[in-house]
């Protein structure tokens, strides 16, 4: 059964009363209540109500994409990069930004942008402060070491230094450790495991 429409309603904007159109009674039926007598008032009240209405801003959007996981990390919800860092635009910015590093910056304020914001956590979407400390990339990697995580290497940095003083054969030695021979030749020449 359609619910009852009336026939007359009164303008929201000046209160004259007026006959329902037939799109205004399907509107009606919908429930939508803010029906005008004409145009003019419609546009009226729309501006009006326009001011009034709040708007979120930046950081309050930025923090509301986060899920609070199990060790009270708080993780990025929007978009993230190959890696799992959070990204978003961030007005003003040319660029995307990283979400922790936006979350630090929201936090704290400023900071050298040749410093690197590390994850206390290890979880690349996390954007809880708490987590999140300034450092160099030295810094950082003195705390991966620190925990044991070298990312995805199959082999340890006690390894890398035997394959750098070795003068066995490539193969002999990717066949040793377990990796391709072009990873030996990458170890060697510095090309990865830099720091080391």
């Amino acid at each position: 059964m359609k619910p009852s429409v009336p026939d007359y309603i009164g303008c929201i904007e000046c209160g004259m009363e007026f006959k329902l159109s037939p799109n205004q009674r399907t509107h009606f039926r919908q429930g939508k209540r803010d029906l005008f007598c004409c145009k003019a008032h419609s546009l009226i009240w729309a501006v009006e109500n326009a001011s009034k209405k709040r708007r979120e801003t930046f950081e309050e959007r930025f923090w509301a994409q986060k899920e609070i996981d199990e060790d009270g990390c708080w993780l990025w919800t929007g978009n993230t990069d190959r890696r799992g860092y959070g990204i978003l635009s961030v007005p003003g910015k040319k660029y995307n930004q990283k979400a922790h590093r936006v979350a630090y910056e929201l936090t704290h304020g400023d900071f050298q942008k040749d410093l690197l914001v590390c994850h206390e956590c290890d979880k690349p979407g996390c954007i809880n402060p708490k987590c999140l400390w300034l450092g160099t990339g030295m810094d950082n990697m003195v705390d991966r070491d620190r925990k044991g995580r070298h990312g995805r290497a199959k082999i340890t940095i006690k390894q890398v230094h035997g394959i750098r003083s070795s003068t066995e054969d490539a193969l002999i030695l990717a066949k040793k450790y377990g990796i391709s021979r072009t990873s030996v030749y990458a170890i060697r020449n510095g090309v990865v495991w830099k720091n080391i």
